[in-house]
């Protein structure tokens, strides 16, 4: 699948995903607190790099945070 989000927000989701899985709870925290920030800032650009992990990220992880990431986002939203 070619990709339809900008290199740069992808390395900076990929990072904050990686971070929202660590057991350090500063870290989580600070991560939980990007994803809101991106999500309220942009979007449909942070949705849509959402959708793209959720089926074509590199691991099973991620893929299934990504789609748990827009169900809230949906519920809270829409």
């Amino acid at each position: 699948m070619e990709a339809v989000v900008p290199q740069e927000i992808t390395a900076e989701l990929t990072q904050i995903l990686a971070n929202l899985v660590l057991g350090d709870n500063k870290i989580r925290s600070n991560a939980e607190k990007a994803v809101n920030d991106r999500l309220a800032q942009t979007p449909d650009l942070y949705l849509l790099a959402l959708v793209q992990f959720a089926i074509a990220a590199d691991t099973e992880v991620a893929s299934s945070q990504s789609a748990d990431m827009i169900a809230v986002y949906q519920a809270a939203y829409f």
